[in-house]
């Protein structure tokens, strides 16, 4: 089943067409920027079997933008605690929810507020590990 939500939010935003927000039901995840901003989200779809497992937030079939950001990339998913001081490690995980999950053990259940993580699907990490050892930070 299709989801429809009225906002108030620019159309030029993946994912809004006609003053709604589209997509389907399920789990929203966001894709968070080094600058703490929401660059999309992916939507675990509670209907797997008619949507697949996941699929991006976006509204270009209803004449609306994509996903994609201006380098046309698909954005990474960067989970960095809200009081961390200092970044001390980067780690890369495969996808949206493994990574937050990942993210949320480290910082509540083992108190590791200085590992950020990076969650990316399969080929997107292969390109990020080049860059490994690095921390990812705002410009």
């Amino acid at each position: 089943m299709e989801a429809r939500v009225k906002v108030d939010a620019t159309p030029s935003l993946a994912g809004v067409a006609g003053g709604q927000l589209t997509g389907v039901i399920g789990l929203a995840i966001a894709a968070v920027n080094p600058k703490g901003e929401i660059a999309g989200f992916q939507i675990g779809s509670d209907n797997r079997s008619k949507y697949g497992k996941y699929l991006w937030l976006s509204s270009a079939s209803k004449g609306g933008n994509g996903p994609h950001l201006p380098s046309s990339e698909l954005p990474v998913f960067l989970w960095r605690h809200p009081e961390a001081e200092q970044i001390t490690q980067t780690w890369l995980v495969e996808g949206s929810l493994k990574s937050l999950i990942t993210a949320l053990k480290l910082w509540f259940r083992h108190g590791r507020k200085d590992i950020q993580i990076i969650g990316a699907k399969r080929g997107k990490l292969a390109r990020l590990n080049q860059c490994s050892g690095r921390s990812v930070r705002a410009d």
